[in-house]
């Protein structure tokens, strides 16, 4: 038998998880930030540079991209659960 619709609940508790990890990617970046700007303290030099510059133009922006599409799986998840639930009250 072939299933239809959506179990709302289940489906925002997903959404939610889904911002949770969002949440820890941005922990995680601001934590890196700050450990990158503490070997600043402790190692000079060339490679240092280059070691904050990969992470500030490559690595950080990376983690800042699956972050931003995370939140707007999130997003979306909230519109459709809405859509949803309008639907199911009509019936």
């Amino acid at each position: 038998m072939a299933w239809l619709g959506m179990n709302d609940d289940e489906v925002n508790a997903q959404g939610n998880v889904l911002q949770q990890q969002a949440e820890a990617i941005q922990k995680l970046i601001t934590k890196v930030d700050q450990e990158v700007e503490s070997l600043k303290q402790n190692w000079q030099g060339d490679d240092s540079k280059q070691f904050e510059q990969e992470w500030t133009g490559t690595h950080r922006p990376e983690l800042q991209k699956a972050q931003k599409l995370l939140t707007e799986m999130k997003t979306t998840i909230d519109h459709e659960v809405s859509q949803q639930r309008e639907t199911s009250s009509q019936y």
